[in-house]
């Protein structure tokens, strides 16, 4: 992913992106960022290190963004089985899978909208801002 990174940034001509190759737990994240976003990255939304680590470089007021999946509602199971299968190439966990949003609740407040859609399994949104 990186390369495809660096690939982008070229042809782009992006002078303003960092790239940092480290576990979220331990990057030395540059300065402060204006929002971060947590796009389909269960494994790190249930790192409370790596969700603080990303929210102390976010600037105070900064917008913080999450989506990804959810279990769907409990009366599902069918959908359930579905959606685990699908999650399998993205997770190694599927800890915290009926709220993954808890550890960056501690640090931000959050509002949260879940989406049920059959088959392609339970998702979430959320939003907030870093106090």
């Amino acid at each position: 992913m990186l390369e495809r990174a660096r690939t982008l940034i070229k042809a782009n001509g992006w002078e303003n992106v960092t790239l940092i190759e480290s576990p979220v737990e331990e990057a030395a994240i540059p300065g402060e960022a204006d929002a971060a976003l947590f796009a389909l990255s269960h494994d790190i939304m249930r790192s409370p290190k790596a969700v603080e680590n990303v929210v102390r470089h976010v600037k105070p007021g900064g917008r913080i963004s999450m989506v990804g999946m959810t279990w769907n509602p409990w009366w599902s199971p069918p959908f359930n089985i579905v959606h685990a299968w699908r999650l399998r190439r993205g997770a190694t966990t599927y800890e915290g899978l009926g709220r993954p949003w808890t550890h960056l609740e501690q640090l931000v407040p959050l509002q949260v909208k879940r989406v049920f859609r059959g088959f392609k399994g339970g998702y979430y949104f959320a939003w907030g801002a870093r106090p």
